[in-house]
């Protein structure tokens, strides 16, 4: 009688159906990929995050700083730290996949002295530690999975590019709980 409403209602709850799927999903994605192995997050980023030579005496400072804390935060032993700089102004460090953590130039002009960096470090290698990363990627790829289900041509393309950028800080969004976690350890 009224295909349009029928249309819109047909619609409106494929995408109700599809919401509830993609959460379910990412939860549960959320919880498993930080049971995975550290040794795949390692490898997974063997390619993706590499040292920019010209950088090499900030990094090599920076990843000195990040041992000490890592061995004072008592670390697994498979988890290696690898730090990295990025020669941009934002005042900001991240923590991704595979122990790799990004310090940018912005916030290494603003910090006071050592202890207010070993502070933010600490904090990100506390992520690490956690596997933050790894349940931010498996909630990122579950979510490219439901939207590539839903749409070929539209969601494999998106699925394409969370699968690119998972270990680069796109879908590092941490809980309230992961960023307390983190801040007290």
């Amino acid at each position: 009688e009224q295909p349009v409403r029928e249309m819109a209602i047909l619609l409106g709850g494929v995408l109700v159906i599809s919401l509830a799927l993609a959460l379910v999903l990412a939860y549960f994605a959320g919880m498993l990929a930080p049971r995975l192995p550290f040794a795949v997050e390692r490898d997974f980023m063997a390619t993706r995050m590499t040292a920019d030579p010209r950088f090499v005496v900030q990094e090599a400072g920076l990843q000195q700083l990040a041992d000490r804390l890592g061995a004072a935060l008592n670390l697994p032993a498979e988890m290696k730290l690898t730090l990295h700089y990025s020669n941009d102004m934002t005042v900001n460090a991240y923590a991704t996949l595979g122990g790799h953590i990004v310090v940018y130039r912005g916030l290494l002009s603003r910090v006071t002295s050592e202890n207010a960096l070993a502070a933010v470090l600490a904090h990100e290698i506390a992520h690490v530690r956690h596997r933050h990363p790894a349940a931010a990627a498996g909630r990122g790829i579950a979510i490219g999975l439901v939207i590539t289900l839903l749409s070929s041509a539209v969601g494999n393309s998106v699925a394409e590019r969370i699968m690119g950028t998972a270990g680069m800080g796109v879908l590092l969004n941490y809980s309230r709980e992961q960023e307390t976690a983190a801040d007290e350890d």
